[in-house]
């Protein structure tokens, strides 16, 4: 039997979740043949390799607008030379364009990851949905194929929304396990430049700085704790940093919150850290969430990172309800005041992750799809 060709189209190789998981499942594809097409420039590109270079079947078309027609039209060039058994989209850009160039080639198959929750794609239930967020529930209904939700939480935000139509099945994220070992002398070099005290406590924060993250939710949980020792490290960039640097200063927390930017590699960050805290308002399933999960960090999250259920059942950590700083400053006074509760809250994470949150589980479930949806392909057989 053939091997089939699985073209992933992306909007960029950002260093964004969706860039990430791709990264990561990439070497586990054991039953296709993997091409990449990011559409559009970035300038902090990410790779699968320690260099970050991009493997071969990997190309960064390097449109430098979303909207220009004459990127479009490269875009159906490049499409238009491959042989494709199966398009996987990421991101809404891509998932338009990909979708667009499969319903005028209906031997394609579609599979597309929505790897957020339905207000971004489709906007909120009742209002008025932008240009993009019309013609994305567009193509949605006019185009056959498989819709992916990273998890049961979002899956079902598109179940349940008004605009939408379409089965959405569930595949989890995925990222590489095991995490921690390979960067223990690196937590302890960053420990060392943060300038933790003996019996110090890091918390490690890892996400764009935007609303969504609920950044501002914990510096005002931070601001209620009255502990020593306690270092918040928050790697990430993103238009919300200078206000939120402001706000920690007006709350006394500049020697207490440090914002070190993008990291190309987090590792050394999460084994530096004693608790890992995402305070998301919204999210779909995120991969630094997963991550500090596989490095046997214990997380203090919300109810919105999708696995709430599954980090108490587990014992990972503590979910609290999003937007609530004084839920989020006791949990972070309880395992911060706890060496022996973050580390066997630290051993229920890792057993999490390797149960359910492997790459290469996540990419033996997307290959299951793949072949489910060209069990009636011919030339497939």
């Amino acid at each position: 039997m053939a091997r089939p060709r699985v073209v992933h189209l992306i909007n960029s190789l950002g260093r964004g979740g969706a860039e990430r998981l791709l990264c990561d499942l990439h070497g586990h594809w054991d039953r296709v043949d993997e091409t990449v097409i990011a559409l559009l420039d970035s300038t902090d590109s990410v790779g699968p390799g320690a260099d970050g270079d991009l493997p071969e079947h990997w190309t960064a078309l390097g449109l430098r607008h979303p909207f220009n027609p004459l990127g479009w039209r490269r875009l159906e060039r490049e499409l238009a030379r491959l042989e494709i058994h199966v398009l996987h989209t990421h991101l809404m850009l891509a998932d338009v364009l990909g979708r667009r160039h499969a319903q005028r080639h209906p031997s394609i198959r579609t599979v597309t990851t929505l790897h957020s929750p339905a207000e971004h794609y489709l906007g909120a239930p009742h209002s008025r949905p932008g240009l993009l967020q019309r013609l994305y529930a567009r193509v949605a209904r006019s185009t056959p194929g498989a819709w992916v939700g990273v998890s049961e939480q979002v899956a079902e935000s598109f179940r349940s929304h008004p605009r939408w139509h379409a089965p959405v099945r569930v595949i989890e994220n995925g990222v590489h396990l095991p995490r921690a070992a390979a960067h223990a002398d690196g937590g302890k070099a960053l420990r060392s430049d943060l300038c933790v005290p003996t019996g110090g406590v890091v918390l490690a924060t890892v996400a764009r700085l935007v609303p969504s993250k609920g950044h501002e939710v914990l510096l005002e949980a931070l601001a209620r704790i009255d502990l020593p020792g306690i270092v918040s490290c928050w790697a990430g960039d993103g238009p919300l940093r200078r206000p939120l640097e402001r706000r920690a200063r007006e709350l006394g927390l500049s020697e207490r919150v440090h914002f070190v930017g993008t990291l190309a590699d987090v590792g050394p960050l999460l084994a530096a850290a004693d608790v890992f805290v995402l305070p998301s308002l919204r999210e779909g399933l995120p991969l630094a969430l997963l991550e500090a999960l596989a490095s046997a960090r214990p997380v203090i999250t919300t109810h919105a990172s999708g696995i709430g259920g599954r980090i108490n059942a587990a014992e990972a950590g503590v979910v609290v309800e999003p937007g609530d700083p004084v839920a989020l400053a006791d949990a972070i006074v309880r395992l911060a005041g706890s060496r022996d509760l973050r580390e066997r809250m630290g051993r229920g994470a890792a057993a999490l992750a390797e149960a359910h949150f492997s790459a290469r589980r996540c990419a033996s479930d997307y290959q299951d799809l793949y072949e489910e949806l060209l069990a009636g392909d011919p030339a497939m057989h």
